[in-house]
């Protein structure tokens, strides 16, 4: 009976400890978890990257009713690009972005409007060029109203749409990239570099 008695004595106290020890995980956990909720950010979207993309997203999403202090831009850059990359701009673009009209004039004004390309060929450093051959770009397609090709550096292109984003309430957040992204019940948990830590989006 005594012996019986010890052994109950020990296997309440491993219990006990057991639990001790659950109990000490969850707090730690539930304290790091308050500590993460401290500086988390709420928002309906997070987009991440502010390329040509990436904007005409947020620009399309507070059209279709998103508040825009419930949108949350980023870029892992330190700032804009300062170079053309792409310079192109289709019929079928240009019609996209007919529904925001200010982008639309100011694309049209700034743009080259190219309706063919001619290849050429220059040998042995001579000014005069062969010509090779001749590829129309216009009014390819005929349903829609924009029958050019239309050439703007990219930059210009983004500080348009950025532009754009900024009278709108949008800004890019610049130096912020998206580190770590989990999914809860009802969204998204984000872990982002720099000062905006985490958000939490819908």
């Amino acid at each position: 009976s005594r012996q019986q008695t010890a052994d109950s004595r020990q296997q309440t106290s491993r219990l006990v400890t057991q639990v001790d020890s659950f109990f000490g995980v969850l707090l730690s956990c539930a304290l790091k978890y308050s500590l993460s909720i401290g500086k988390m950010v709420d928002a309906d979207v997070l987009v991440a990257g502010a390329g040509p993309v990436g904007m005409i997203v947020a620009l399309e999403l507070v059209r279709h009713g998103v508040p825009a202090d419930r949108i949350l831009l980023v870029d892992k850059a330190e700032g804009p690009p300062q170079i053309a990359k792409a310079s192109s701009l289709w019929p079928r673009t240009m019609e996209l972005l007919s529904s925001h009209e200010r982008v639309l004039e100011r694309l049209l004004e700034e743009s080259n409007h190219v309706d063919q390309w001619t290849m050429v060929s220059r040998e042995g450093g001579s000014p005069a060029c062969e010509e090779l051959f001749k590829l129309p770009v216009g009014g390819t397609v005929p349903d829609c109203r924009y029958q050019h090709m239309y050439t703007l550096p990219q930059f210009r292109i983004e500080a348009i749409l950025r532009d754009e984003l900024g009278q709108l309430g949008v800004n890019v957040h610049w130096g912020t990239a998206l580190e770590k992204l989990r999914e809860v019940r009802d969204g998204v948990i984000v872990e982002l570099s720099g000062e905006a830590g985490v958000v939490k989006a819908r």
